[in-house]
């Protein structure tokens, strides 16, 4: 296994807490958001409207720059702690991307137009598209039957069944709640599985020494 260095290290480190600063800031925003609007309804109201010509707007407007903002230290982070596979890395990179598209989410409202659609769209096809390019490097890393490969799965899996089955607005609430779900998983799981790799390196470092300690004795 890979030992990081002490960049890519940091990386993990400061990427993770953002995804989990991520996940709890705009889940808290959302539900303000939801409060201050007063009429919008899960399933039946898509997310922009919250951003529209309506109380909540700035509140789910700036919900959706910060977190895109949070999530570009995340997903490269990400593509840090799945190298040396490649598919993982342009996965990260490709969340990335999707994070920018978030960006302008909040930057183009619903009453923009055009540009807002172009957004939204770009978005989840982007992090559609990671999250498909990463499930084989995270069963490569993490097993076949782990929180990060079954967690993904079930993200893509869902959100592809309640898009093809019901409306719209309940396919994109349920899909960026489960997103939401996976960002703070993966996060958790690179901080613990970096402790991992620490305590791993740490012992192979010794057994590497103890055969130069008794040439020296």
């Amino acid at each position: 296994m890979r030992a990081p260095d002490e960049k890519s290290d940091k990386i993990i480190v400061i990427g993770s807490f953002m995804g989990i600063a991520l996940s709890l800031f705009f889940t808290a925003m959302w539900i303000a958001a939801t409060v201050v609007h007063g009429s919008w309804n899960f399933g039946l109201d898509t997310l922009s409207e919250l951003g529209g010509d309506v109380p909540s707007r700035c509140i789910f407007n700036v919900a959706a720059i910060v977190s895109g903002l949070l999530g570009i230290p995340f997903a490269l982070a990400l593509a840090s702690h799945l190298v040396p596979r490649k598919l993982g890395i342009l996965g990260g990179y490709v969340l990335a991307i999707a994070s920018i598209g978030l960006i302008a989410v909040g930057l183009f409202p619903i009453d923009t137009g055009r540009a807002h659609t172009i957004a939204s769209i770009f978005f989840f096809c982007m992090a559609g598209i990671a999250a498909l390019l990463l499930l084989h490097p995270l069963a490569m890393r993490a097993g076949f039957v782990s929180a990060p490969f079954i967690a993904t799965m079930i993200l893509i899996v869902v959100s592809i069944a309640f898009l093809a089955l019901t409306s719209v607005p309940l396919a994109e609430a349920i899909t960026v709640s489960g997103l939401l779900l996976w960002i703070l998983i993966m996060s958790v799981w690179m901080l613990h599985n970096r402790k991992n790799d620490g305590q791993r390196n740490s012992v192979s470092k010794r057994e590497e020494d103890k055969p130069y300690a008794k040439e020296e004795d």
